[in-house]
């Protein structure tokens, strides 16, 4: 197949028929009609595979088509137009107010029982998301050492934890068990527990991440702004030395204590790391305390891991703007 695909893209100046047009040809574009070639071959016609190449789709959950504990409570819906369009099939099972290509959530897809199983009424072509497989690829990415191709990702620790905690969350993993109560020992459940050591891990990787930073202010400029008044205020009663910053005249300069997350510890602030760090703490501190009035704090195992992430916040939230203000 790699050969025929070489030979066809060397005796045609035409593959792919669509390329994109340049009134100026340059070294840019060259290697953009390079890449075109060679993505050319990955982009297929649904219509134009074999049904053993559709089976195989089906059977690592990229397409519908096999009913797989399909629950008859939901009713069927069919084919969107737009999906349609997009995946190249037949439309005419469409409802006329399906806009969207439908998402399913499979938990597991058996390919070894494929063969007996029935095609349900279910739309066949529905996009398949497949949780366990999405939540063990976020998870490890979180808890065991990246490869070392991902070297140049070293200064974008804060963001590649918010990449995985928020897919994390979207996918509904740290929510309770709507099943099993928490006052029969669920807390001591492995998995739960597996999951709010993530949470802090989490926590205390970000507070490393944290670098303060020497700022200079005007005197006047911060007699004006109350945040900066406030944290100055806070720094001077935690140095216990008031009377060293009590300087006058316009021309003086007060010392404030800023500073922000950079992309991994020891490593300069930044505004861009410091965004992504906020961001997870703050997915934390919803995961931790935003349950309260629903779930006693005793009985929600993440609670601790959302009291330390929402003290992160309210501890650097003002030196945060103060770098943020130079």
């Amino acid at each position: 197949l790699t050969q025929k695909i070489i030979t066809t893209m060397s005796s045609t100046s035409s593959y792919p028929n669509n390329r994109t047009k340049h009134i100026i040809e340059s070294k840019s574009t060259e290697a953009q009609q390079d890449t075109e070639y060679e993505c050319a071959p990955f982009f297929v016609d649904l219509k134009s595979l074999s049904e053993s190449q559709l089976d195989h789709l089906r059977s690592v959950g990229l397409l519908g088509g096999l009913c797989v504990e399909v629950d008859d409570s939901i009713p069927p819906q069919g084919l969107s137009s737009k999906a349609a369009k997009l995946l190249g099939v037949d439309e005419t099972q469409q409802h006329d107010d399906d806009d969207e290509p439908r998402v399913e959530l499979l938990e597991e897809i058996h390919p070894s029982s494929a063969k007996n199983k029935v095609v349900g009424a279910r739309d066949p072509y529905a996009i398949r998301l497949v949780r366990s497989a999405h939540i063990n690829y976020l998870s490890n990415a979180l808890s065991e050492p990246l490869s070392r191709g991902f070297i140049s990702l070293d200064a974008s620790h804060p963001w590649m934890i918010y990449w995985c905690l928020h897919s994390l969350d979207l996918l509904q993993h740290f929510d309770p068990p709507s099943d099993t109560s928490l006052d029969s020992g669920g807390i001591n459940d492995l998995e739960t527990l597996q999951k709010s050591q993530l949470l802090k891990r989490i926590v205390s990787t970000l507070k490393h991440c944290w670098t303060d930073m020497p700022l200079q202010f005007d005197i006047d400029e911060v007699k004006m702004n109350t945040k900066l008044s406030q944290l100055h205020k806070i720094q001077q009663q935690q140095e216990e030395d008031i009377s060293s910053t009590n300087a006058e005249g316009t021309n003086e300069k007060i010392e404030i204590i800023g500073g922000g997350f950079g992309g991994g510890p020891q490593q300069m602030p930044h505004c861009a790391p410091t965004y992504a760090a906020v961001l997870s703490l703050c997915i934390i501190a919803s995961i931790g305390c935003g349950q309260e009035d629903t779930m006693n704090k005793s009985h929600n195992p993440y609670h601790e891991a959302g009291k330390l992430a929402m003290e992160l916040l309210n501890e650097k939230r003002l030196p945060m703007y103060a770098f943020f203000f130079t």
